[in-house]
């Protein structure tokens, strides 16, 4: 017994399954992110900070800051831990609950780390200078009157 499908029938399940389809599809693009942005400038001189590290611990993701100073991340809302660093300034590391796009403004100060005692030592390997280190062929007079052709 083969019941025969009606055609509007047919279009109503295959309505409902390209949409079950397109809405599948869709709840993959739609993680909502917010952006995280901001300028870095140095606290004595107010000038922009040039290719700073900004890095959220214990994530992947971070960026530099450009020659202006400015960065900006695109990330899910969530709390981070922002690291913000650079030869020759203070790390700042900032709790930041992102529920909404965020524009920071940050200034670093300058300073300096001071290291351990650095011990540098100075290691002479002993070289035979008797004896070559490449091979070495000696020619006689002799030999170069036998093999003058190669001169000409």
């Amino acid at each position: 017994m083969n019941k025969k499908v009606s055609l509007p029938e047919k279009m109503v399940k295959s309505f409902y399954l390209f949409f079950c389809c397109v809405l599948f599809f869709m709840m993959g693009f739609a993680q909502e992110t917010v952006k995280l942005s901001g300028k870095l400038t140095d606290l004595e001189t107010n000038e922009p900070i040039f290719a700073a590290n900004i890095l959220l611990e214990n994530t992947n993701k971070g960026t530099f800051t450009d020659e202006n100073g400015y960065f900006e991340i695109k990330l899910s809302p969530d709390s981070y831990k922002l690291v913000v660093s650079l030869l020759g300034y203070q790390q700042i590391t900032k709790e930041i609950n992102l529920k909404a796009d965020k524009y920071l403004e940050i200034s670093l100060k300058q300073g300096s780390e001071s290291l351990g005692e650095v011990i540098i030592k100075q290691s002479k390997k002993e070289l035979n200078l008797r004896s070559p280190q490449m091979s070495v062929n000696t020619l006689n007079a002799s030999d170069i009157k036998k093999n003058t052709d190669c001169f000409r």
